[in-house]
């Protein structure tokens, strides 16, 4: 068990931010259906943006606190939202990507077809159980998410929002993101 002290680290200001922005954005996809595709892609190039952002802003987190089991996003959770986001997109879901770890990609494999509502329910995934976790306000829990979350930026979802964000971009502003036709 940790002390008060230990925990502190989850109230300054570039977590709480960072777990702002994140129930921001799964409010959003889980709202997705309320509104229209331009208006949520606008929505999603502010919020991956702010979401990269304060991710990188944050230092030195320490490794979970405890063994102390945090709630879990079920499959239909992830589900809701990838369909939801789907239907909103609909064609500018699809994109093409070279995998970020290229030690196993060669370019002879060429680009591989991803979806954006995939990407964005995979973060959504993370984020959401973050949100939860500060919502409910129990910090070893909080710790252990966070530890979690921060530690799988750099390898895991931050180069799934970089994508995600690119494809986003691409759609929004008439570039053409795939081409499975060929």
């Amino acid at each position: 068990m940790s002390t008060p002290q230990e925990l502190k680290y989850l109230y300054e200001r570039p977590i709480l931010d960072f777990v702002r922005i994140s129930a921001e954005f799964c409010r959003a996809l889980e709202q997705c259906n309320e509104t229209d595709r331009s208006h949520f892609m606008k929505t999603l190039q502010v919020m991956l943006s702010m979401l990269y952002l304060k991710a990188a802003l944050i230092n030195n987190v320490p490794a979970g606190v405890s063994d102390e089991e945090v709630r879990r996003i079920g499959e239909s959770d992830y589900e809701f939202v990838r369909q939801s986001v789907a239907r909103l997109l609909d064609e500018t879901d699809a994109y093409l990507d070279i995998p970020s770890n290229h030690n196993e990609w060669t370019i002879a494999d060429g680009p591989v077809a991803h979806w954006i509502s995939e990407d964005l329910a995979d973060l959504y995934q993370a984020l959401r159980e973050l949100a939860e976790a500060f919502r409910l306000g129990a910090e070893e829990p909080m710790a252990n998410v966070l530890s979690e979350v921060v530690s799988s930026f750099g390898n895991e979802w931050g180069p799934k929002v970089l994508s995600a964000l690119r494809a986003i971009h691409a759609a929004s502003y008439g570039e053409e993101t795939s081409d499975f036709s060929e």
